[in-house]
């Protein structure tokens, strides 16, 4: 699983028209997230039933393949757990490129590289989507004067819309 955050630009009175930055998330485990930054407020003790090794498979061109062999707390592989196969890779937008994460079901590496491309595109749709519900939701909240023709400003009644 993988959740874009749209973090405003509070620098800029520009917030309602959509400006800010969009951070992609993969969760493992949902435990912990992007948003429990306050080390009093979580517990950030690691579960040493469920950890993983990490390898990582490129082809330097299109993308990564991240391999999570779960391994016992000895650092010997726990063989009564599956790996894991993340595939990982960018799409260049208008604000730069877009890391997406997304998990390939499979069991070995050939499989996961043979999935690469379905999962990378179910991800891009995925994030296209959750990109234009954003927009959506900012630009219902830009308040507009009402009355007031159009290209002059100036005080007036305001609306949400």
């Amino acid at each position: 699983m993988f959740r874009i955050w749209f973090i405003p630009d509070t620098r800029h009175s520009s917030i309602g028209q959509g400006r800010g930055i969009i951070t992609v998330e993969f969760v493992i485990n949902a435990g912990l997230t992007a948003m429990a930054l306050d080390k009093t407020a979580v517990d950030l003790k690691m579960d040493t039933s469920n950890i993983y090794r990490e390898e990582v498979v490129t082809d330097r061109k299109v993308g990564t393949i991240r391999i999570l062999i779960p391994i016992k707390s000895e650092g010997t592989p726990d063989e009564s757990r599956k790996r894991v196969h993340v595939g990982e890779t960018q799409i260049m937008t208008q604000m730069g490129a877009l890391p997406l994460a997304f998990q390939l079901e499979c069991e070995t590496l050939a499989e996961a590289v043979e999935k690469f491309a379905e999962g990378a595109q179910v991800a891009v749709e995925r994030a296209m989507r959750e990109l234009q519900q954003m927009r959506q939701e900012a630009s219902s909240s830009i308040v507009l004067p009402d009355g007031m023709p159009p290209g002059l400003a100036g005080a007036g009644k305001f609306k949400m819309r």
